[in-house]
């Protein structure tokens, strides 16, 4: 048992027999206590003042670290893995902060506009909810502190708000005599939960909860009542037509890029034509979201991975489940078949991969070595090794046959979200919540190469078929093109009015796709952007020489051709009357191209 008490101490109690095990001392009083969700660490809350958090080891009772706002805190609690602890600032500060529960270092401020009168997690860790006098919920990325949706719709002070036990609904309780019930993914308001027309005070609505099977909610107001509603779920908008909620994934068909694969957490993955964007099958898995999914080598089979810890093997043209893997203790965030599709990789929360027969689904290995969780695995070209990509920062090398790890690569600062292997297997690509992509040698783990310009985080990273391309996608609504062999932009894929959730070529390289959420999927022509040394070379062959007619200061680095091949050796070094009528060629290029 925890108490906390005025004298400035919380205690730690044994249930049992009522002795006391540890005291944990302030020199305020302790105005709120709580457990982290193993029983491992307490977080104690002062009184006013001086706005002290302080994190404990419940066995021994000893301080771990003290989280300090400038001023009061009102309460704080823990994530739901424990790893994280937020604090909600008194009613005359604004802001809530979110601190690593492990160090004690904070990772970001959320703020509104007014005083924040509560915050809480979802289920699985994923996401935070914020309430605040300025009338509107928030919810929030706790990885990088961004707000991903606002609600809004109440007329007075927001009090209180709550995820649903699956974490797919939010309930918020109001000064304006209401609580209303929101679709966590998409922010849509579907019901309003009132009791009383008029203004009178007593009719606030002070806090709101989900009973356990999240069928009901149970909303306190100032009157002294409690009331119990039936929560109407009603039809979700969709975003994408077919999905009920946004896509996740978009893939194309590997054997001949007719197809494109969608994934949605609303429980289904789709087929759909991609000349016509007619749906042609759907993977349903209602009991469960939908994280991820992919073809195999040949397009006749598709598997997903989803929230329930299984992956699914389904006929790519019944849409009929085949086999189901079963072993994980987490969500699985990805999967994905081997280039020859007798094996599968599946990366799991639970810190895991594992390795399994796509035939009979039997279990061939578990590779384990990453700290936190596991958000992506792939099989090199040849099938003989394996990258993974973990919140701990770093990406692995494994052995496939063995699940022996040969290399880890550990240069980002914030959660690797994708990895994948060149196609000629040499090199590993790495996108990170860091904002960047990183280039590696498969070989000896050395860096090579980083993909900077995106000003939001990086969801993901990939390949061209034919190696000489890299496309990244990004929260700060864009995808980009760049070139391997330097580590330079290429283009940037502009146009979605949301962060870019995944991106990918087509088989043969002339096209990528994005999805986004803002609930559209996009398809761009690359084949008009010439490759960086083509471009040179060509504006090198159309310019003449006018070396002797310049100074020495106006010449400038050709860092376009940085090892200076092709008719450029002639010159070496391009003066700006060069980049000018570089310009000037590569608009001409692009218009007899027909672009």
């Amino acid at each position: 048992m925890l108490t906390a008490s005025r004298d400035g101490t919380a205690k730690l109690w044994d249930a049992a027999t009522g002795k006391e095990i540890a005291s944990l001392r302030h020199k305020r009083p302790v105005n709120h206590a709580t457990f982290g969700p193993q029983g491992k660490r307490v977080v104690t809350v002062t009184a006013p003042g001086d706005g002290t958090v302080k994190l404990w080891d419940a066995a021994t009772g000893k301080e771990v670290a003290s989280l300090k706002h400038k001023d009061s805190v009102d309460h704080a609690t823990f994530g739901p893995k424990g790893r994280r602890v937020i604090t909600v600032g008194a009613p005359w500060e604004r802001t809530t902060k979110l601190w690593d529960a492990i160090t004690g270092n904070e990772i970001a401020t959320l703020q509104h506009t007014y005083p924040v009168s509560h915050a809480a997690f979802s289920p699985d860790g994923r996401r935070v909810v914020t309430a605040s006098l300025d009338s509107t919920a928030k919810l929030w990325d706790p990885a990088t502190g961004i707000v991903t949706s606002t609600l809004r719709g109440h007329r007075g002070n927001v009090n209180y708000a709550a995820f649903s036990p699956d974490g797919k609904r939010v309930v918020t309780a109001s000064s304006d005599n209401t609580a209303r019930l929101w679709d966590a993914e998409t922010a849509k308001e579907t019901a309003i939960l009132r009791r009383h027309d008029g203004n009178s005070l007593v009719y606030q609505v002070l806090r709101a909860a989900f009973s356990p099977d999240g069928g009901r909610v149970v909303t306190a107001s100032v009157d002294g009542t409690a009331a119990l509603w039936d929560v109407e779920t009603g039809n979700e908008s969709a975003i994408l037509t077919g999905h009920r909620r946004f896509v996740n994934l978009v893939a194309f068909s590997p054997e001949d890029g007719r197809r494109l694969l969608t994934a949605s957490p609303d429980g289904t993955a789709k087929l759909w034509d991609a000349a016509t964007g007619k749906e042609t099958a759907t993977f349903k898995a209602p009991e469960a979201n939908v994280l991820h999914a992919a073809f195999g080598p040949d397009g006749r089979r598709v598997i997903t991975a989803l929230s329930d810890g299984t992956a699914r093997l389904w006929d790519a043209a019944t849409g009929n489940q085949t086999i189901t893997l079963r072993g994980h203790r987490g969500h699985l965030n990805h999967a994905a078949f081997s280039p020859d599709g007798r094996l599968v990789v599946t990366a799991s929360e639970d810190g895991t991969a594992k390795l399994w027969d796509a035939e009979t689904g039997r279990e061939t290995a578990t590779l384990k070595g990453h700290e936190y969780d596991l958000n992506h695995a792939a099989f090199s070209p040849d099938g003989r090794l394996v990258v993974t990509a973990s919140d701990d920062a770093t990406a692995k090398l494994w052995e496939a046959a063995t699940g022996r790890e040969t290399v880890t690569l550990n240069r980002h600062r914030g959660f690797v979200v994708s990895a994948a292997f060149s196609p000629d297997g040499r090199r590993v690509l790495t996108a990170a919540l860091d904002g960047t992509a990183k280039l590696w040698d498969a070989a000896t783990g050395k860096e090579t190469a980083t993909l900077t310009g995106h000003t939001g985080v990086l969801y993901n990273a990939a390949f061209s078929p034919d190696g000489r391309l890299v496309v990244t996608a990004s929260a700060d609504g864009t995808a980009k093109l760049w070139d391997v062999a330097t580590g330079k932009e290429v283009a940037g894929l502009k146009g979605h009015g949301n962060g870019v959730s995944h991106a990918a070529f087509s088989p043969d390289g002339r096209h990528v796709v994005t999805a986004s959420y803002d609930g559209t999927a996009r398809i761009w022509d690359v084949t008009l952007l010439p490759r960086g040394r083509e471009l040179i070379d060509l504006v090198c062959r159309t310019l003449p020489d006018d070396r002797q007619n310049l100074k020495d200061t106006e010449y400038v680095a050709a860092n376009m051709a940085p090892n200076r091949h092709g008719p450029c050796d002639r010159h070496g070094l391009l003066s700006p009357v060069y980049y000018g009528r570089a310009a000037a060629a590569a608009l001409h290029y692009f218009r007899a191209a027909g672009g």
